[in-house]
């Protein structure tokens, strides 16, 4: 059994609190707790990102208004804590609204 605390130290243990309490939210676990199943699920779609399984996995993490699309509201829920980590790390945090521009831009232009 792995706790959220244990998890967090997972490859570069850069994860953010945040994003760790989704992960404990929406997977199975037992008295808060991950068992090694999900444990895998969790690695084998951090791991394998370009697959739509995994890409199904991490969307569900991150639609976290349970709408079926990722929103504004979303993704800056998520970014605010990595803007926090960065500050922590000494870094100049990358404002949202630049990479939103970016986001926008990118999916416009795969179309």
């Amino acid at each position: 059994m792995l706790s959220k605390e244990e998890l967090s130290r997972y490859g570069t243990a850069t994860m953010t609190n945040v994003f760790l309490d989704r992960v404990f939210q929406e997977c199975l676990t037992y008295d808060g707790e991950m068992d090694y199943k999900t444990y895998l699920d969790f690695v084998l779609a951090l791991e394998n990102r370009k697959e739509p399984a995994a890409l199904q996995y991490i969307f569900k993490l991150l639609d976290i208004e349970n709408k079926g699309y990722l929103n504004v509201f979303s993704l800056n829920y998520f970014f605010r804590a990595i803007q926090e980590l960065m500050k922590i790390h000494g870094q100049d945090p990358v404002s949202f609204q630049d990479v939103k521009v970016t986001f926008s831009f990118n999916l416009h232009n795969t179309s």
